[in-house]
């Protein structure tokens, strides 16, 4: 399932619903609490554990990663979690970590992709460099064994350059197709890019088949989230910061590009470029960061707007963007909220999102909101609808038990393809007997 990333600040600005299809929706539906709560093995101050998390498509397996900043020396980890059904007690595994056992400034972890069947991880590690600046960046492939987890591969930067190589990745069900974000890759201009890497039946090991820059922009962040469908053969790559220079004007709009690739072919074809709803110079988070997720066949796309402030004069903070690939284009997207009030402009909705492979479940995080006055305590919440051409109904807010200030709940998230589709929802603020250690929870 999709990639869990850093949590990085968005700037807030409102927007206006210009064309779109505005889903209605309940004011309110069940909240639920009921959780496993998930620490690190070895907690350290300022881990940011559950800053990124995996699912596996049954929902019996679930990794959680940590993500902590650059000025803090941290070899990284990646915690393994498994049970045996819905409902039934989730236990700890050993450790996912690269056979070197890793070194204090490595960042393993970061970011992190579990196949839907369980089979393969992909995990990004952000080493520092000499001048203690994050690196190049480093993609690992673990294959899941009967003894554990097996390093297969280390795949570093194609660029050898850059700063963020890992900063987004997903996976493909069968784990044979992934994608990676590099939304600096060349470090001067940030223009970013996005690699393609797949692992033909009777090959050996995964290589790089495309390298997309989305369209040349300085400071574009060409790759800073990605997705992909189960099957592996559609993918997104968002662009949030997308440039134009005319005269003394500079206008940035944000976008999402597709990519299909035919099922006999590694190599993949840009398909089309889904531009931010609300027009030129807004939404600049759309696509960005945790905020894209494709369905198991990728004929279903959403896109988070945590950012979007206001809508047809009511309050929002926050939205999610709904495409559905029908004939040769993605239409015309409906955009689904939460009410929101001038006390809560920053809850940031949708920073991050995931879809279901059936396309018919729905979830975004939202960090900075609270359901207990509890400011930045996160909150997330699920919609559901009974067919792909069906409207999103708002079914649930998932929060934790022990929430308080600034637990960001919500930053990453990952959801089962099986009933009961119980999300994983990280929460890197929280404190425990460190600040900032982090943690993660399993409903």
């Amino acid at each position: 399932m999709r990639t869990r990333t850093r949590l990085r600040a968005i700037a807030v600005c409102g927007a206006a619903s210009l064309g779109l299809s505005l889903v209605a929706l309940p004011a309110s539906a069940a909240t639920i609490t009921d959780a496993t709560k998930l620490v690190s093995s070895a907690p350290s101050t300022s881990e940011r554990f559950g800053g990124s998390v995996a699912v596996s498509s049954d929902g019996t397996l679930s990794l959680v990663g940590s993500t902590s900043p650059p000025t803090v020396t941290f070899a990284g980890r990646v915690r393994v979690f498994s049970n045996s059904g819905p409902g039934t007690t989730w236990a700890a595994q050993a450790d996912i970590q690269p056979d070197d056992g890793g070194t204090a400034t490595d960042r393993f972890g970061y970011s992190l992709a579990l196949s839907g069947d369980g089979s393969t991880a992909i995990i990004a590690a952000a080493p520092l460099n000499s001048s203690n600046r994050v690196g190049p960046g480093l993609v690992y492939v673990f294959t899941r064994a009967d003894s554990g987890w097996v390093q297969e591969q280390i795949i570093p930067s194609p660029t050898g350059t850059g700063t963020s190589f890992g900063d987004a990745i997903d996976v493909s069900n069968d784990g044979r197709h992934f994608v990676v974000g590099a939304p600096c890759a060349e470090w001067s201009t940030c223009n970013g890019a996005a690699y393609f890497f797949s692992k033909p039946v009777g090959a050996t090991s995964w290589t790089l088949n495309t390298t997309t820059t989305c369209a040349a922009a300085t400071g574009g962040l060409c790759g800073s989230t990605v997705a992909i469908s189960g099957d592996g053969t559609v993918a997104a790559v968002g662009q949030p910061y997308y440039k134009t220079v005319s005269g003394s004007t500079t206008t940035r709009r944000p976008y999402v590009h597709t990519f299909r690739r035919p099922a006999s072919a590694s190599s993949w074809i840009y398909q089309a470029a889904l531009a931010s709803p609300a027009g030129d110079n807004a939404l600049t988070d759309f696509g960005y960061r945790d905020s894209l997720s494709l369905s198991g066949d990728g004929s279903a796309l959403v896109v988070g707007a945590p950012s979007l402030g206001v809508v047809n004069g009511s309050y929002v903070a926050g939205g999610i963007y709904t495409y559905r690939f029908s004939g040769a284009s993605w239409g015309t997207p409906s955009l689904v909220t939460r009410s929101a009030t001038t006390a809560t402009p920053n809850r940031q909705m949708g920073y991050s999102v995931e879809i279901s492979p059936d396309g018919l479940t729905m979830i975004a995080g939202a960090p900075d909101g609270s359901t207990t006055g509890a400011a930045g305590g996160g909150a997330v919440y699920r919609w559901t609808r009974s067919s792909v051409t069906a409207l999103w109904v708002f079914t649930d807010t998932y929060t934790a038990g022990d929430t308080v200030t600034g637990d960001k709940f919500g930053s990453s998230v990952g959801l089962p393809g099986s009933a009961p589709s119980r999300p994983v929802v990280g929460a890197p603020f929280k404190d425990g007997v460190l600040t900032d250690a982090g943690a993660a929870y399993l409903y």
